[in-house]
């Protein structure tokens, strides 16, 4: 069994998951009422603030990258030759 909040997200956690999380074997009863409970839990707002902190680290990562300097275009030299 698995339980998504939502099923467009792709995102499952699996029975073994849960099972580890929670410490014991869940009967298909109690995995019933938490894929019922989950969205109405604290798991939600620990979802947005995970999210939060690798929006914000994927900031922090774009700003530490060094942007490269635009090429630089050689000029042909100019002719000092008079005629």
């Amino acid at each position: 069994m698995t339980i998504s909040h939502s099923p467009d997200t792709g995102i499952t956690i699996s029975r073994a998951t849960l099972t580890a999380w929670a410490g014991f074997d869940l009967s298909p009863d109690q995995l019933a009422r938490l894929a019922r409970a989950l969205p109405f839990s604290s798991v939600p707002d620990a979802v947005g603030t995970i999210a939060d902190s690798i929006a914000d680290s994927a900031v922090e990562v774009q700003r530490s990258v060094p942007v490269p300097a635009p090429p630089t275009v050689a000029r042909p030299a100019a002719s000092h030759s008079r005629r």
